[in-house]
């Protein structure tokens, strides 16, 4: 339906590339994420992530997409409204358990294992893009900076200038920080594996002053330990979130499904 139909209510949040709002449509509530396209660069950037969120979002672990297009220089997406908050919001009021954690990121890594094998790498996992349903169900969101990989799928997209960073500093892996162009699956895995770290630890992997203290550690591999013991973990989960943050990519899983296999091995 036209975009005028939905009825807008309160903003929930605001990205580099957009904004997303409480709306009202024929369907009851929805989230709507809207974007300013002012150039044919961003007109591509929104085509390709509606094309991979329509794509994806059939597979569990993924927000599904109602609808999306284009009016003007204003785009927009139509998504379910989850109401169960994001991961940032339950990092900052409640600890993981090592199961609940593993359970949570094994169900993450199915959904990106499905990506990786249709040649998408997400380039942005972190937990502000991680959002609950009311069953406490997680869903992997906003593939604003995702792009299809040469030679993992039948598409290649590269709509970011090489060498040029994009993504989010703490997450992404060395190879990422040097060129957001030539990431493979494992950009994800690394991804991934801060995520479950902070589950884990309740803190961040990577702990500076500054954005460009992080982006050293990172470089060097330079992660806050798990102390095993004071937080109740066996050594083959640690040595999984050790591999996930390898600075070396080719050390890492490959890919999602290689990570979630791990998990429920361990």
């Amino acid at each position: 339906m036209p975009l005028e139909e939905y009825i807008r209510g309160d903003a929930l949040g605001y990205g580099a590339y957009g904004s997303v709002f409480r709306a009202r449509g024929p369907a009851g509530e929805v989230a709507i994420k809207l974007l300013s396209i002012p150039s044919q660069a961003r007109r591509l950037r929104f085509e390709r992530e509606l094309d991979m969120m329509l794509r994806l979002g059939r597979e569990p672990g993924f927000v599904p997409v109602i609808e999306g297009g284009v009016k003007g220089q204003q785009a927009y997406l139509v998504m379910p409204l989850l109401s169960g908050g994001t991961l940032r919001e339950r990092l900052n009021t409640q600890r993981f358990s090592p199961e609940e954690a593993c359970v949570l990121v094994a169900r993450l890594a199915d959904a990106m294992g499905t990506a990786h094998a249709e040649g998408v790498v997400h380039r942005d996992l972190k937990p502000e893009n991680i959002l609950f349903d009311s069953d406490g169900r997680a869903f992997v969101a906003d593939m604003g900076l995702a792009r299809w990989v040469e030679g993992l799928g039948e598409e290649s997209l590269g709509l970011s200038k090489s060498g040029q960073m994009r993504g989010t500093v703490g997450y992404m892996p060395p190879e990422q920080l040097r060129s957001a162009k030539s990431v493979t699956p494992a950009a994800d895995v690394f991804a991934l594996g801060a995520i479950l770290h902070e589950c884990l630890s309740g803190a961040p992997a990577f702990q500076g002053d500054t954005a460009l203290a992080v982006v050293g550690l990172i470089q060097s591999g330079e992660f806050a330990r798990l102390d095993a013991r004071a937080l109740g973990l066996s050594p083959a989960l640690v040595r999984i979130v050790e591999g996930c943050l390898d600075p070396e990519a080719a050390r890492r899983f490959p890919d999602g499904a290689a990570l979630a296999r791990a998990l429920r091995e361990r």
